[in-house]
Formats: structure tokens, sequence, C-alpha cells
């Protein structure tokens, strides 16, 4: 399209993009590749550096969703709603490689750099909890008895229900019909439980 602002020309393509015409998705992979691997390299500086990549593809992927067909030029430019769509895929793969339970989006670059630890500590520095960890089989023994030994702090019932829960992978709808409670009355007890372990 001669005579047509970038801005203007990648509004064009991202609405037929978004649309599913894909005569135009090359030509937009083109324009829109550089600015979402920008996109992805600045806010997903917390993820190994070839997931980066897979974010790229994370956001082709909402743009030809739902998520590409709210673009309204109206309301912003097309590079500012690359940059959403972008934030969004990099907390989606950052999920994907995250540990169940933990945080899901990074600390702050400044918070996350004053934190980390000096890379070389004296042998008198280093406590229990510092010790590199069991790996391989040997881990799966140690956590198994670390459970057990939880296991003896819970009340009979609530000990029962998490080892056939987690142990043998009983749905916890099961187990709960076992014990002739309701799935409610169970979470609440195993919740009670966790509670007072953590305090």
């Amino acid at each position: 399209m001669p005579g047509v602002s970038v801005g203007a020309r990648l509004a064009h393509l991202l609405h037929r993009f978004a649309r599913g015409d894909s005569g135009h998705a090359g030509e937009f992979d083109r324009v829109a590749r550089p600015i979402l691997s920008r996109f992805a390299n600045r806010y997903g500086w917390f993820l190994a550096g070839d997931k980066r990549e897979e974010i790229v593809q994370q956001a082709f992927l909402l743009l030809r969703g739902p998520a590409g067909l709210q673009f309204n030029r109206k309301r912003g430019s097309p590079k500012a709603f690359l940059r959403l769509v972008a934030r969004r895929a990099v907390r989606e793969v950052g999920a994907m490689y995250t540990s169940p339970g933990a945080r899901t989006r990074p600390p702050k670059r400044r918070a996350s750099a004053a934190a980390s630890p000096p890379a070389v500590v004296s042998i008198e520095e280093v406590t229990e909890k510092d010790l590199p960890s069991v790996e391989g089989p040997e881990r799966l023994v140690e956590l198994a008895h670390d459970a057990r030994v939880i296991l003896k702090t819970a009340p009979a019932e609530v000990a029962t229900a998490l080892e056939r829960i987690y142990f043998l992978d009983v749905p916890v709808h099961h187990v709960a019909a076992e014990m002739a409670v309701s799935r409610y009355t169970l979470d609440r007890k195993i919740q009670k439980f966790t509670r007072e372990f953590i305090a």
C-alpha cells in the first residue's frame, strides 16, 4: 500500500489478520514480528532466552483469536495494542513455565537485582537451609519421608484423606464419600490442619 503510513498499514494488516484473512498473514508476520520480539524481550526478561520466541508465537495465537478482534483504531495505536497482547502472552508463557504455587509474575527488575545473593559466600555463612538438595530417586524417598512425618501430626481422618488423595490418587469427592462427609467439609478440615501446621 504505497503512500500509507506505517501505523495505518500495521492497523490494516492487524485488522485483516485478526479476522482470519490468510492472504495477508505473511506480510503481517514481517511487519509485526520485530515489534512483538522487542516486546517479548522487554517484558519477558525473567524467562530463558529460548522462551522469547514462544512469547511471540503466543501473541500471534492471541491475535488470531478473540483478543485480536478487540483492536479498535479509534481507541489506540496498533503498536500499543500489540504491546498489550505481548504482555498477556508473556504472562501466559510465564505461567506455563512456573512451578505450581509459585508467582507467575516476576518481581520488579530493580528489586530482584538488589535481592539476589552474592556469588561467593564463605563456608561459615552457609546455613543448613542453603545446602544443596538431594536429587534423583533419593529425593523422592526424602519427600515421601517428609510427607509421612507431616501426616503423623495431622488428625487421623485428615491424614487418611491426604494419603488417599495425594499418594493413591483417589479423587477428593470419592474420599469424602468414603468418609461420609461432604467435599466441602473435607476441604475445610484439610485447610484447618494446613493453617495450624504452617502457624
